[in-house]
């Protein structure tokens, strides 16, 4: 008789480096799930986790390496704020080329792809792809000179969809790209955002 057993694996992890604080990111950097993403997570088996440079989510896998559910349709949004407003002044986050509003950073495994961005950068500021970056008009009392811990300073996206090439999560046979390699180690789908602060 047949059997099945199931496991997690890691399917993605997103790492986030400073200009000033490196792989610190939780020093200056909440990242978490919004509240349509946490219902997704429970509904896909997967599990949100943080990890000193950003996150990591992990997916329940079958014997056979290929998720237990579907993945096609998913898309996880992360939120990025300040950890306080401290870490807001220190990380000064370039705006757009523009300079005229303050800047609400969007970025994704798509928009990667469709920009043509070498892998595994999901952003890298100042960013020449302005596409990954939308300029929205904050409201008065949350520009980024008044900004608060509880301003929203970004967005992560991460599809579960085909064709996105080195940034999509999964193989074409449907299995996670997460592999464990001839020394033992695992070699996990990463995405990197980079932040160079400007010079004054």
């Amino acid at each position: 008789m047949e059997t099945f057993s199931t496991r997690y694996r890691a399917l993605v992890e997103v790492r986030v480096f400073h200009e000033y604080y490196a792989d610190r990111t939780g020093e200056w950097l909440r990242i978490v799930p919004d509240k349509s993403t946490r219902q997704v997570l429970a509904n896909h088996g997967l599990v949100f986790r943080r990890s000193p440079s950003g996150f990591l989510v992990t997916v329940q896998t079958a014997s056979d390496n290929r998720p237990m559910k579907l993945l096609d349709d998913m898309e996880l949004v992360f939120e990025l704020t300040y950890v306080h407003a401290e870490a807001a002044q220190k990380a000064d986050l370039p705006k757009t080329k523009q300079g005229a509003e303050a800047t609400l950073y969007v970025m994704g495994n798509d928009l990667a792809f469709v920009a043509a961005l070498t892998p595994p950068a999901l952003l890298e500021t100042p960013a020449d792809n302005l596409q990954l970056i939308e300029n929205i008009r904050f409201t008065p009392e949350i520009e980024m000179e008044k900004i608060t811990d509880r301003a929203l300073l970004g967005k992560i996206r991460i599809s579960g969809k085909q064709g996105l090439g080195d940034y999509g999560l999964l193989k074409p046979n449907g299995e996670i790209r997460t592999e464990r390699q001839p020394n033992g180690n695992w070699n996990i789908p990463t995405f990197t955002v980079k932040v160079n602060v400007p010079a004054n």
